[in-house]
């Protein structure tokens, strides 16, 4: 499944009006938001899929009261949101001599946002179980890599997208480069680096 969907509630009973869910990837959380039909918050509910292809089927909005094991109509135009969240392993390691370079605090911002921009672009695309970030400094240089094992992009077929043409003019501010590198099944690498100043040479 997609990260969050939307189900509005019909005219039909318990078993028609019902939704399932099945994991492509384990460690999957989702959680339901229920909704009344005038859009107040009327319950909230987590599942935990532990294997891909566990599934979980749980009734949309507010459901019936079930009678005399009747299932009845509920709340038509009630609501529920569905969100799903992959769980990943992030690895982070920084080289020793970073203590030598001086950061200015818009530098240290791009890098968040550059990171923050990835993640995200991660989480919605990917599939990933694994992330590497790795920062260093190198020949007046700081030089960061992202890379995740995820199902990777095929640059024939897909542009780059709005999320790294944000990153790269990021980096083309603090007069840096941008290097992106992937095929279909082999993951994303996306490196990025900067001019900085150093106390030791």
């Amino acid at each position: 499944m997609g990260n969050e969907y939307l189900v509005i509630r019909s005219a039909g009973n318990n078993v028609a009006e019902q939704t399932t869910v099945v994991a492509t990837l384990p460690n999957t959380t989702v959680t339901v938001t229920n909704y009344n039909l005038n859009g107040t918050l009327a319950s909230t509910n987590s599942y935990t899929l532990v294997a891909a292809g566990s599934f979980v089927t749980f009734a949309n909005g507010i459901p019936g009261a079930t009678a005399n094991g009747s299932s009845q109509v509920g709340v038509q135009y009630s609501a529920s949101k569905i969100s799903a969240t992959k769980i990943f392993k992030i690895r982070c390691r920084f080289s020793d001599n970073l203590n030598d370079a001086t950061v200015t605090l818009e530098q240290r911002i791009c890098l968040y946002r550059i990171v923050e921009e990835q993640m995200n672009n991660i989480i919605k695309y990917s599939k990933a179980k694994n992330v590497q970030i790795n920062i260093q400094l190198k020949q007046n240089k700081c030089i960061m890599n992202i890379k995740d094992d995820g199902v990777g992009c095929s640059w024939k077929t897909s542009s780059v997208g709005i999320g790294l043409k944000n990153i790269k003019n990021r980096i083309l501010s603090l007069k840096g480069h941008t290097n992106f590198i992937s095929s279909c099944g082999n993951g994303f690498l996306l490196t990025v680096e900067f001019p900085v100043a150093t106390t030791n040479i």
